[in-house]
């Protein structure tokens, strides 16, 4: 009988609505073993073992909750590292010398022949890429 008050009031609310008590939520744990205790099916091994199921489930399904706030939290974590990654590699991508990619787009020229051609090439190629000046 004494398991009935080391209990939780939820567990002992369950208890009585499964004797097919009549109970509300705001009665207090002794109120509640003294309900139990007072009814007409009361046994006390088969409510100590009643009393162990529900504990035992009350136990799983916070386990339960507490797997799934984790597995939302790694969740979460897993998308905020996507978007930081993402944002590296799009400030990578603007962080890079247009210099060098100037050198790869511009044609090969011959400075004897071609100095005109190749400045005006280079002139647009870099206002196209928003070269600094």
């Amino acid at each position: 009988m004494y398991f009935l008050l080391k209990g939780k009031k939820e567990d002992l609310l369950e208890i009585a609505t499964e004797l097919g008590l009549e109970t509300t939520v705001d009665m207090t744990k002794p109120m509640l073993k003294n309900l139990i205790t007072k009814s007409a099916g009361y046994d006390e091994e088969d409510t100590k073992s009643m009393y162990e199921g529900i504990v035992e489930e009350r136990k799983e399904r916070e386990l339960l909750e507490e797997r799934k706030r984790w597995d939302n939290l790694e969740l979460e974590k897993l998308r905020i590292e996507a978007q930081i990654g993402l944002n590296q590699e799009i400030l990578s991508r603007n962080n890079r010398t247009p210099s060098n990619e100037l050198t790869k787009l511009l044609i090969k020229f011959d400075m004897k022949e071609d100095i005109s051609l190749y400045l005006i090439l280079f002139e647009r190629q870099a206002c196209m890429m928003n070269a600094p000046k």
